[in-house]
């Protein structure tokens, strides 16, 4: 009955969703990617294949790994998705997460207090806190699966109570489920709650309790290990698994965000819409009044073993959730320091480094002012103080409402797709991993191949694998329109159409991608400069679209034709390079230690003509290599930091194709690593470059 209310009340809360429940996304955000994860599992599974080793995305890559993000979400969908379709299976999952959420929280308040009433509240608190609906909102669905930790935290609670094999093995079995809901939730988890959790058996009754514990994770080593070694994995081959402690900064929680509400409240929130200039940033960890005036009330009443327990960690989450430094309305300076935080220290640990965002200790904080307002509301038997108690705080809760749907529709043009065997992989436009909208996009992209079934050039994951966006980078044509400000304003390398065109072609063919896809509908992500540009280009490289509609263009990819084309060098970037950025109208390119440029040109000499800049004072050499050979060693230690200057190479000879090689000999470094912790967190640079280079060019001799 009482799992049946917070169902109920989840449906008020997301309401119109239970009449879109197959047409339409909850929330908007990164729910497209994870609609292809829960349609990914089951279809891999039943077509013979490893769930963790993708074939589907990132075309021509041969294999691409993924996290292993949501078991909990992902196993119900081997029986769901199949049934219902990607779309309702992921709005169930969401409401399942917000209502059972409640419920286990319900719980395991009941059994602190053995009030009923009071345990209803904590629940909603939990449950149904902002912080669960802007996670959902965003459509990170292992983000909000909240659902097993207070079930954990139960099972824990019990066997210190009463040590025994049956509440071993539940302990074991509810915290696999919490590894298993998200490897980060997990992880943050397991540093906070875990170690105080022991402290406080321990204390309670000795080493007398240390088999029942080692018997636990007996129980959960087998059944969460498959799972969390894909997190390890991924770490081992994604620079961007693991965060620093200066990025960390960004992701840090602002104290007064817990006490301000959020800007989308359907009452007070335009009141508060400057403090929250990201409406898809998990900023708002507004946790209401009344919690917090509860919890606080709690911590001086008796029963002071439970109290100081949820109080430690509700104080600890608290301040770790603050990141490594301190936030108050912006960042806290003294004599122009930033104010350290515990969390600065705990970030070089290596296991804690792989926690990435402070601001989601916010979850056990918010378990914490659920326990301790139900240990306050304990002896209170009124019913009408309850019923007030509800709805004041159901009215500091809401966030939306109604609440924002995104339309699930797939394109008319997919069916015909669908159906067409002569297409291998597909490139679809825009795409690309550096700018929100793109990535959104491409989260698109996935989610229409739960339809089509067919591979496409473009793709996402959490921690991309390094080394998967080297096609889309390396051959000039699907670089230029993947970024397509490069045929506005140019590149570092001049752009030869023509020859662009033939390599593209020839390339395209070579790795099976018989369609381009231009979607018109993707304004969030392009200009109507960019877009007009990219269509251009498509049209000069591959002919009048064959299909055109509302939504996109649709051309195919046609054997190259030959013409006469100009003599001059042609130019592709190898691997090193960054995306462009633009200073001015120059486009610049930062790059790591090690940065290729392929050149075809007539057999020759020829000199390298270049613009410099030195990024920071650890770049001090540069050499420059024609295949094996050192062309020049350039002596940059004494150049000004940010300023640019032009160099031209010694002669050297060229053989038709040829890979020139800039490498800097001190290697690449991390800006966020080397500026002031305040420049870090203000303008945080987490990537590693060694070199800023524009204005390529090769000059006969």
């Amino acid at each position: 009955m009482i799992f049946l209310l917070y169902c109920l009340l989840a449906i008020f809360f997301t309401y119109p969703l239970i009449f879109h429940l197959f047409t339409h996304m909850q929330g908007a955000g990164d729910g497209f990617y994870f609609m292809w994860t829960l349609w990914w599992f089951p279809y891999s599974i039943m077509t013979g294949q490893n769930p963790l080793i993708n074939n589907t995305i990132f075309h021509p890559a041969p294999e691409v790994r993924l996290i292993w993000g949501t078991a909990v979400n992902e196993i119900p969908a081997m029986v769901m998705e199949p049934l219902l379709g990607p779309v309702a299976t992921y709005n169930l999952l969401i409401l399942f997460s917000i209502s059972f959420a409640g419920y286990t929280a319900f719980l395991l308040v009941r059994s602190l207090t053995g009030n009923t009433k009071a345990a209803f509240v904590s629940g909603f608190i939990y449950g149904f806190s902002p912080f669960h609906f802007v996670n959902a909102f965003k459509g990170l669905l292992n983000i909000t699966a909240w659902q097993y930790m207070p079930l954990c935290a139960l099972a824990g609670l019990r066997l210190v109570k009463s040590p025994n094999l049956r509440n071993s093995l539940f302990f074991g079995l509810t915290l696999s489920l919490v590894a298993q809901s998200d490897g980060y939730i997990f992880c943050n988890f397991f540093a906070l709650f875990i170690p105080v959790l022991i402290v406080h058996a321990l204390l309670k009754k000795g080493r007398g309790l240390v088999p029942w514990l080692m018997a636990s994770f007996a129980v959960f080593i087998p059944l969460s290990l498959p799972f969390l070694l894909s997190y390890v994995t991924m770490a081992r081959i994604s620079s961007h698994a693991v965060m620093a402690s200066y990025d960390m900064g960004i992701y840090s929680q602002h104290l007064l965000r817990y006490f301000i509400p959020y800007k989308f409240h359907p009452i007070w929130g335009r009141f508060f819409s400057w403090f929250y200039p990201d409406p898809f940033f998990e900023a708002s960890c507004f946790t209401g009044y009344l919690p917090f005036i509860l919890a606080g009330a709690a911590l001086f009443m008796k029963n002071r073993e439970t109290r100081v327990f949820w109080g430690v960690i509700g104080i600890s989450a608290l301040i770790l959730s603050l990141g490594p430094y301190l936030h108050v309305w912006n960042l806290v300076t003294i004599m122009g320091y930033p104010v350290p935080l515990p969390y600065l220290i705990f970030s070089h640990i290596p296991f804690f480094s792989l926690l990435r965002l402070p601001v989601r200790f916010s979850i056990l904080l918010i378990l914490s002012l659920s326990a301790l307002s139900g240990i306050a509301l304990k002896n209170v038997r009124n019913s009408f103080i309850f019923i007030a108690l509800f709805l004041v705080i159901a009215m500091e809760y809401v966030l939306l409402f109604p609440y924002p749907l995104t339309d699930a529709k797939i394109p008319r043009f997919y069916s015909k797709l669908k159906e067409d065997s002569s297409v291998r992989a597909i490139l679809e436009l825009p795409c690309g991993q550096d700018d929100p909208d793109y990535i959104l996009n491409t989260n698109k992209y996935m989610y229409y191949q739960t339809f089509h079934h067919k591979p496409i050039v473009s793709g996402h994951t959490p921690r991309v694998p390094d080394g998967l966006e080297d096609f889309t980078r390396s051959f000039p044509l699907i670089n230029a329109l993947t970024h397509p400000k490069t045929l506005i304003k140019g590149d570092i390398i001049p752009l030869n159409i023509d020859r662009m065109i033939k390599d593209g072609l020839e390339n395209l063919s070579r790795h099976s991608i018989d369609l381009v896809l231009l979607h018109k509908d993707a304004m969030d992500a392009l200009s109507k400069h960019e877009l007009k540009a990219i269509s251009k280009l498509l049209i000069k490289a591959l002919g009048k679209p064959f299909h055109e509609d509302e939504d996109l263009q649709a051309f195919r990819v046609r054997s190259y034709t030959p013409r006469r084309l100009d003599s001059s060098p042609f130019y592709a970037l190898g691997k090193g390079w960054y995306d462009p950025h633009f200073k001015g109208s120059k486009p610049h390119r930062h790059a790591v230690e090690r940065a290729e440029l392929l050149v075809t040109a007539a057999p020759g000499s020829y000199r390298l003509k270049f613009g410099f800049i030195r990024p920071h004072i650890y770049t001090k050499t540069l050499e420059l290599y024609s295949g094996e050979r050192l062309i020049e060693e350039i002596d940059v230690s004494s150049l000004s930091i940010g300023k640019e200057y032009d160099f031209m190479t010694k002669p050297f000879n060229i053989e038709r194709r040829t890979m020139i090689l800039f490498k800097v000999k001190e290697g690449a470094v991390r800006p966020v690593d080397i500026v002031s912790p305040i420049e870090a967190i203000e303008k945080p640079f987490g990537r590693p470059i060694a070199m800023d280079v524009l204005g390529i060019e090769l000059v006969p001799q």
